[in-house]
């Protein structure tokens, strides 16, 4: 029998992995951060249109209002409004994907740039209900775009940058793809809760005159989803197994082809 058929044999035969193989320290880490981040930025891009059409109140002489947190308005924006932004909103990201995303990763390090993607997010979840607070109409719109599109920028980099890592987290490409189930598991229930938190803290917060709850409830989880961040480590799994000569054996992934 040949060397590669003997490899292949010994693959098939294998034992699958087993979960404290695929759930690592290192793993475990980058799911929960994919997972909360997911939750978060939904939640986000649930709430903007939401405040965004939500009927304007008058803050001045308004015995329920005690400015700087006590406000129940939103910019009752129509919807030809709302989406012109997010057309220019979603431009925006695909720009931003395509262009600045390989750059400044390549630049600056994929560990590196989901940190400060990380850090963005819940600075703009917290001033994103005072810009309702600006009193110059296209001032205002002008304020909440530019959150918008910092945290379209952030989502941008942190979810390849958090799949990035998180592929490089595994022990092995054998368990690589129990790996991403798991982790397209977790990730689509944080985006299930995102919205459905998002909506119902908004419709507490309005009834208590306090429209700030829903953000700055997903900024505290965008503060709990950044702390693990930093425990995270950058590496290159799959090319140390290579070279080791561990996993990735270049016989057996790609055949042999002789020029005459």
């Amino acid at each position: 029998m040949s060397q590669a058929a003997s490899k292949t044999t010994s693959n098939a035969i294998a034992s699958p992995a087993s979960y404290r193989q695929v759930l690592t320290r290192a793993t475990t880490i980058n799911l929960v951060v994919y997972t909360l981040l997911a939750l978060h930025s939904v939640a986000f891009d649930q709430l903007i249109p939401i405040f965004l059409h939500y009927p304007r109140h008058s803050l001045d002489n308004n015995p329920e209002v005690r400015l700087p947190f006590r406000f129940a308005s939103g910019f009752g924006l129509g919807s030809r409004q709302i989406g012109f932004l997010f057309t220019v909103y979603g431009i925006c990201g695909i720009l931003t994907q395509f262009f600045a995303f390989p750059l400044l990763a390549r630049r600056f390090g994929i560990l590196n740039c989901l940190k400060v993607a990380a850090s963005v997010c819940p600075v703009v979840y917290v001033l994103a209900p005072f810009t309702v607070l600006v009193r110059d109409t296209w001032a205002e719109e002008v304020a909440i775009f530019l959150l918008m599109f910092i945290k379209s920028v952030a989502a941008m980099f942190a979810f390849p940058c958090s799949i990035i890592l998180l592929t490089n987290s595994a022990s092995s490409l054998q368990v690589l793809g129990t790996l991403n189930g798991i982790a397209t598991s977790v990730s689509s229930l944080g985006r299930a809760a995102g919205p459905a938190l998002g909506g119902w803290t908004f419709s507490m917060g309005v009834r208590a005159g306090y429209v700030i709850l829903p953000w700055w409830t997903i900024a505290f989880l965008a503060i709990l989803g950044a702390i693990p961040v930093w425990y995270l480590e950058e590496r290159d799994r799959f090319a140390d197994d290579a070279a080791a000569g561990e996993v990735v054996d270049d016989d057996a992934v790609s055949p042999r082809t002789d020029a005459r």
